[in-house]
């Protein structure tokens, strides 16, 4: 589970929202029942070299159950047949500020990561090469509000990279997204540099970047249905409580891939991760979290060019329904991974 850190990615992010229905016959937790973070293993093995990584991620929330401190810790080797030829370890934070009001008006993000290389390996980032590095982002998102309404935020980051004996190479990185309401106070339109989200009675329907190649459509759930580029024209399902269960990919008429996901009925630990806030008309999330409602069990994915990736997550679950642990596996003849993750939990027997 990592961070957005793509600028569109996160302005459309920002911006959708997706509907979580459950049946009734599903067992509940407390209903004061937190999901305070979880642990992962996950390895990848080739003919040629393994990667394992680790990653543990903590949520901690005020009384009111509102999100104030997010932290993430991950490591990461790869080794071949000569050993270990790259390694890096990465700490992130996210701190939430509200005012005496309520309402979120600072979101803080530092991420450091340290990275080692080897004489055969350099890692890189835009034009830098190098073998031993530190990656520094500072970020601030400010909130402004009016009428108890979010007018605007601004987002503003910083990062810092540092290879080996290199000058220290300076990424800025800002945008402003502006928000529109009708006399009513429902959400008509959301901003950014030409990018634009459209919205119909408070839902959104469109979004369409600054130079128009790149359209997002949503149905009247707020469910992304459609995705589309000069080069990559996507559609998405979904069941009827929300799990995005097939989605597919074409270039300009031509089958790339397609991907058919089957889940369970048990609560997913993701979507009990606070993102609604006050004023604020969509959710804000820090992390690759899966939004479906529920947990993948099986998902399989065809390429015109290869053969079926057949996916399996086997779950535990305490006696309230919630996750304990869950294996996933994919296997091909050419690799296998093994991910395997235990949950976290407060006050939820």
């Amino acid at each position: 589970m990592r961070l957005y850190r793509s600028t569109f990615t996160f302005l459309a992010f920002l911006a959708f929202s997706i509907s979580c229905n459950k049946k009734d016959k599903e067992v509940k937790p407390v209903e004061n029942c937190r999901f305070i973070g979880k642990s992962v293993n996950w390895e990848s093995k080739t003919a040629a070299e393994t990667t394992v990584e680790t990653t543990e991620s903590n949520f901690k929330q005020d009384d009111q159950g509102r999100l104030t401190l997010v932290t993430f810790s991950r490591t990461e080797s790869r080794k071949d047949s000569t050993g270990v030829y790259a390694s890096s370890t990465d700490e992130e934070t996210y701190e939430f500020v509200y005012d005496t009001e309520g309402f979120l008006t600072e979101l803080k993000r530092h991420d450091l990561r340290l990275q080692q290389g080897s004489a055969n390996f350099k890692f890189g980032y835009a034009t830098l090469q190098y073998r031993t590095g530190r990656m520094e982002t500072t970020s601030i998102t400010s909130y402004v509000y009016s009428e108890g309404r979010l007018q605007s935020s601004k987002y503003v980051s910083n990062l810092v990279v540092q290879g080996d004996n290199l000058p220290a190479a300076t990424f800025p990185e800002s945008y402003t997204i502006d928000y529109k309401y009708d006399s009513k106070g429902i959400i008509q339109t959301a901003t950014s540099g030409g990018w634009v989200a459209k919205y119909t009675n408070g839902v959104l329907t469109s979004s369409v970047s600054a130079d128009g190649k790149v359209v997002w459509k949503y149905d009247d759930q707020g469910r992304m249905i459609s995705y589309s580029t000069p080069y990559d024209q996507r559609t998405f399902k979904y069941d009827q409580r929300g799990n995005q269960i097939f989605q597919d990919s074409y270039d300009n008429g031509v089958f790339v891939f397609s991907t058919e996901t089957k889940f369970d009925e048990h609560t997913n630990p993701d979507s009990m991760i606070p993102s609604r806030y006050k004023g604020i008309p969509g959710p804000i999330k820090v992390t690759y979290a899966d939004d479906n409602p529920n947990n993948m069990v099986e998902s399989t994915v065809l390429h015109r060019n290869d053969a079926p990736l057949i996916t399996s997550n086997v779950w535990t679950y305490h006696p309230n329904g919630l996750p304990a642990t869950s294996i996933t596996k994919t296997g091909t003849d050419y690799y296998k991974t093994t991910r395997i993750t235990k949950f976290k939990y407060d006050n939820c027997d």
